[in-house]
Order: structure tokens, then C-alpha cells, then sequence
């Protein structure tokens, strides 16, 4: 760091959505950053999620949204139904959306997108990729800051950005046990073979909700889906293991309309507990930053887990084009982004509450407001609260 307080080598700790993006958006202004993933190998991870406009024009700035959008399937549809099979409402979300905010919803498997960002590392030059590396200790120096690993190896930079996740290593360090919370609510995830009956019906983001759970799915290629059901259960972990699919079964959803016919085809189900975590009063200390799931981590009613973390890459690297003093961009960094995901968390849990609501009249208010929700096309005072950057 100089004596006007700026950085050049920055270590990011994490590889997941929030580091790799983050680190080739600090390549573009000049920084050169280290990136640090725990596993050896990335291997088959999690499920899908549900890459949105807002996610996507963040995106966009680092040259990364095409490649996103050609890893998995655009949305044209949003579905409502109840179990029985009627359709609450079936609206073309394409065009409009695509015309408003410049991008479509897109499903992506979370492992072609972490392939995609990872390609995407590799072939900017000048961005060095460690992978085993469990970060274990953080020690600030007069010159900067040193990451020291669980093999032993110590690596010394300017800035140190922690993007390890919900479980981040790094906020432990920075500001002690913050134990994430759990939101009561279980979801049990699936990658499933595309269905006869459903096949070449467009690529249609499905909602089936009944008493007491939950159920959506949506294409991420022209052959597979995946799937999560959602439902009250005790704590579970979000270890991202699989299980057997008679998890996905023997649920309360197993017999809905279609979603029998999905389960029936799954070819990998995981059980997970869902858990965010309460805003802090700083994402950073010294020299080190958190950003994504470390700093807001959210459960996934809202679909906007990755798409925060692609915001934050982005707002990080606007605020620090603009500022030379380093201490001042974390501290803006902050400002603009804080409100925005703690408002996003608080409405992701009030939202899963909804959909596995229990009371009968709840439930019957809850599919009147699914029914209304594009009578009058969509409502694009609400969609640009989350989806307009």
C-alpha cells in the first residue's frame, strides 16, 4: 500500500460467485489479486440457482454476462398453481423484462456457472488461483495484511477480501462467533431429467404452493431441471450432501401436479437447512472486507443469493475507481450496499413464510395474490426495487 493508501495486491479468500467475480473486476482497475478456494477441486456443487437481470448487468461490466447466459436457459414463463393442478397465473416474463432491464431470468446448474467464472479467471492474465488453501489466520501487518492457510503457507497483500460464504472463515476472524441463523425452514434440492409430459413447453419458472410447503422448479438446459422443496423441519445442516431421493418422495409434495412426474425423474437430490445471517454494523476491519455471503448471507425465497454477491463485485469496483484512499471506498462500499441486501434478507425469510404457510384462509389469501399478480401486467414498481441497478 502506498502513502496515499492504495492497494495492489489484494487476496481474495473464496472462489465461489462473489471471488472469482470480484477478482477479475480488481484485474480491470489494476490490482493484482490472489485467489484462495478451499477445495482442491470444484467437482459436482449444489444444485442450480437463478440468475437475474439485476445479477446479470452487474455482471455485464466485467464482460461476463454472455457467458453466463450461455450456460444455462433463459425464462419465459412465470407459472403459479396449486396441488390440485389449477393455474393460478402463466405469464410471458420474457419480453417485457428483457425490454425494461436488458436481461431475462436464466437458469444456470451452479457447477457450469462456477466452470464459467473459473474459465473466466484463468484467462485473465495476471490473476493468480490457489486452490486447497483453508484460510485459518489473519494478521495485520504495518505494510498489510497476511493470510496464513491450514498447510502452513503464509501470503502477504495490501487488501484481503473475504468471499468464503455462509460459514466464512474470514468474518469469524474478523468480528468473532456469529452463529448464522436458521429460518426454520428445510429445502430438499434436485436435478431431475426433463419429463415427457413437460418437454418442449417453454422454459417456465414453476411455483406450486400448498399448506405447509413449497415447490419450484425450472429448466437450466434443454434436457434437465432442477427443483427445491420447501417445507418446516428441524435444523438442518447446509453441508450441500446428497441423499437419497426418497427424501424428495416421501414428502408433502411428492403427489402435487407435475411434480410427481419430476421427483420420479430426479438424478441427484441434497437436503439442506436454509440459513442468512443478521446485518453487521461493518463489513470490514483494517485492511479486509467482506463481501457476498459473508457479509449478507440470505435464504433463497428471492432467488438473489448469487445476484447480490455479482452486485457487490461490481459496487466494490465502482467505489474503488473513486477513491484512491482505500479505508474510504470499504466505508462507501457500506453505505450503498448494506441497506440494500439487509432489506433483500429480511423479505427472502417474510417470503418463505409465506409460501409455506399452514392456516387454511392464509393459504387461500396467499393463491388470490398469485392470481392478481400480472392482471395488470407486471408491477414494475416492485420488480425495480430488486432487479433495477
Amino acid at each position: 500500500m502506498n502513502e496515499h493508501g492504495q492497494a495492489r495486491r489484494v487476496l481474495v479468500v473464496g472462489g465461489g460467485v462473489a471471488g472469482t467475480t470480484v477478482s477479475i473486476f480488481l484485474k480491470q482497475l489494476g490490482y493484482d489479486p490472489i485467489l484462495f478456494e478451499k477445495r482442491s477441486k470444484m467437482g459436482d456443487v449444489g444444485g442450480s440457482l437463478n440468475l437475474a437481470p439485476n445479477g446479470l448487468k452487474a455482471a455485464s461490466f466485467a464482460n461476463l454476462d454472455g457467458p453466463l447466459i450461455d450456460a444455462g436457459a433463459e425464462i419465459d414463463n412465470w407459472k403459479f398453481m396449486t396441488p390440485s393442478g389449477e393455474v393460478l397465473t402463466d405469464f410471458p416474463i420474457a419480453n417485457p423484462v428483457k425490454e425494461r432491464y436488458g436481461y431475462t431470468f436464466v437458469g444456470v446448474k451452479r457447477t457450469k456457472l462456477l466452470e464459467v467464472l473459473h474459465k473466466a479467471v484463468e484467462e485473465t492474465n495476471g490473476i493468480k488461483l490457489k486452490l486447497g488453501y483453508n484460510l485459518k489466520q489473519i494478521k495485520n501487518t504495518p505494510t498489510g495484511v497476511t493470510a496464513v492457510f491450514q498447510n502452513g503457507e503464509e501470503f502477504h497483500g495490501d487488501l484481503l477480501i473475504g468471499a468464503d460464504g455462509l460459514h466464512s472463515t474470514t468474518r469469524y476472524l474478523l468480528f468473532g462467533d456469529n452463529v448464522a441463523t436458521y429460518t426454520g425452514l428445510t429445502q430438499v434440492i434436485g436435478i431431475a431429467d426433463i419429463p415427457k409430459d413437460i418437454r418442449g413447453d417453454p422454459n417456465t419458472f414453476l411455483n406450486v404452493a400448498g399448506r405447509g410447503a413449497h415447490f419450484i422448479t425450472y429448466p437450466f438446459n434443454k434436457n434437465e431441471l432442477c427443483y427445491g422443496c420447501t417445507q418446516r423441519d428441524e435444523p438442518a445442516s447446509e453441508s450441500w450432501k446428497e441423499v437419497d431421493v426418497d427424501h424428495a418422495k416421501n414428502s408433502l409434495f411428492a403427489k402435487w401436479s407435475p411434480v410427481s412426474s419430476i421427483i420420479e425423474n430426479s438424478t441427484k437430490v441434497i437436503k439442506i437447512g436454509l440459513y442468512d445471517r443478521p446485518s453487521l454494523k461493518s463489513w470490514s476491519k483494517d485492511r479486509v472486507l467482506l463481501i457476498g455471503d459473508a457479509a449478507h448471507a440470505t435464504s433463497p425465497h428471492l432467488g438473489q443469493g448469487a445476484n447480490q454477491a455479482l452486485e457487490d463485485a461490481y459496487n466494490l469496483f465502482c467505489v474503488l475507481k473513486r477513491h484512491s484512499n482505500v479505508q474510504e471506498a470499504f466505508e462507501e462500499f457500506y453505505k450503498i450496499r448494506e441497506p440494500r441486501t439487509t432489506a433483500l434478507v429480511t423479505s427472502a425469510r417474510k417470503y418463505g413464510e409465506v409460501r409455506v404457510c399452514d392456516d387454511e384462509q392464509k393459504c387461500l389469501e396467499r393463491d388470490e395474490g398469485y392470481k392478481q399478480l400480472f392482471e395488470n401486467g407486471v408491477n414494475w414498481e416492485v420488480f425495480d426495487k430488486t432487479y433495477k441497478i
